[in-house]
């Protein structure tokens, strides 16, 4: 037997090579294979997978913070009641984006820091004050009974634009950006959200959107967000009658 004849499952041509037809039909058999194995992949997928699996593609396309996408909804080994929760919670929230109309009230985004909720002020806001607009109360009539019923961390975001703001209520776009931040943490108490897992911050300008130099991206600027993260088992911090979350301080050293 010749030292350079190779084992090999495909026919051989009188030449040595196996025929074309055959090369064709190994590559088919590769692909079958493939698929199959997805398949399996995919029916024993849990959310916790999909999500990993999700922040390396975006990861590896670089997008830093795409539109959110849920997990398929023929997941099958959803164990964690805690994760369950918390796709009910997120899918509640994608029909509520739905309902009004293209776009939804608000855009649903998800990032490392965890599920941000970006709403125009055009909804929440009369121009320059803090004051909700009437539209607003119907939006968070629905919006808060979704945070009460799910255990997550609610940090409200007031945003501006550069544009700067000059009276005798607010001196600058950070006294107004910290009022509607504050404004949106007492109407969501009001309407039954726990006080000890909401926050306020104002942000004024220093985190844009889009270009200041033209009317749509300031009004894209313009906005109010909410952070929504998962809460700790223990809460780290109480929240006062009011509603202002307050951290215990550490005894300094004498």
């Amino acid at each position: 037997m010749s030292s350079d004849r190779r084992f090999s499952l495909l026919p051989r041509t009188e030449s040595g090579s196996a025929p074309e037809w055959a090369i064709t039909y190994a590559d088919l058999i590769t692909l079958v294979l493939i698929f199959f194995i997805a398949l399996f992949s995919f029916s024993s997928m849990n959310a916790a997978k999909y999500r990993a699996l999700a922040a390396g593609m975006r990861q590896a396309f670089g997008a830093k913070d795409l539109p959110y996408a849920s997990a398929p909804r023929g997941s099958a080994t959803v164990e964690d009641g805690a994760l369950a929760s918390g796709i009910r919670a997120e899918r509640e929230l994608e029909g509520l984006a739905a309902s009004g109309g293209p776009g939804g009230p608000f855009e649903i985004h998800r990032s490392a820091e965890g599920l941000r909720l970006r709403v125009s002020d055009r909804l929440m806001f009369r121009v320059a004050n803090a004051e909700i607009a009437p539209q607003a109360e119907e939006f968070l009539d629905k919006l808060a009974p979704i945070l009460s019923r799910y255990p997550y961390r609610v940090e409200v975001q007031g945003h501006t634009d550069g544009l700067p703001i000059r009276n005798q209520v607010y001196p600058s776009n950070w006294e107004l950006s910290a009022a509607r931040a504050g404004t949106v943490v007492r109407e969501l108490i009001v309407r039954g959200v726990p006080g000890v897992r909401l926050s306020a911050v104002g942000f004024a300008d220093t985190h844009p959107l889009a270009s200041d130099d033209d009317v749509a991206g300031r009004s894209r600027n313009r906005r109010v967000e909410f952070l929504l993260t998962r809460a700790p088992d223990k809460p780290e911090a109480a929240a006062t009658p009011s509603g202002i979350t307050e951290t215990p301080a550490t005894p300094s050293a004498r």
